[in-house]
């Protein structure tokens, strides 16, 4: 699912002509926080801003519908060589958090957020 031009350049992921996506397709289970995070260069943290609360309901339901069409795998990220969730776990967990108001999480950096619906 492609991030919309705005929100990019809200979060300051605004690279020439390229566009940004959440993969949905893919669960990327790890140890957080990870080895693998790397720190936003201005800030010095590992957090970008906020993800409107429209564009992260429609990535979530997405998600679960991808998973309930068994069309999302599970990497493991960690030391173990088997995922310890699966998807169907993941997406009721989604499922559950959906029956409730929406409320983006907190992805922490120099933007504020602002309700981006392109």
């Amino acid at each position: 699912m492609e991030i919309p031009q705005r929100v990019r350049q809200n979060l300051g992921l605004t690279g020439e002509g390229k566009g940004s996506w959440i993969i949905l397709e893919d669960i990327n289970e790890s140890e957080w926080p990870g080895y693998d995070l790397k720190m936003v260069p201005e800030t010095g943290e590992f957090e970008y801003g906020f993800l409107p609360p429209l564009l992260y309901d429609q990535a979530a339901r997405r998600f679960v519908e991808l998973a309930e069409q068994e069309r999302v795998d599970v990497t493991p990220r960690h030391d173990d060589v088997t995922p310890r969730h699966s998807v169907r776990d993941v997406a009721g967990l989604i499922r559950s958090a959906l029956k409730t108001p929406v409320v983006a999480p907190r992805l922490r950096g120099p933007h504020e957020p602002n309700d981006i619906h392109d």
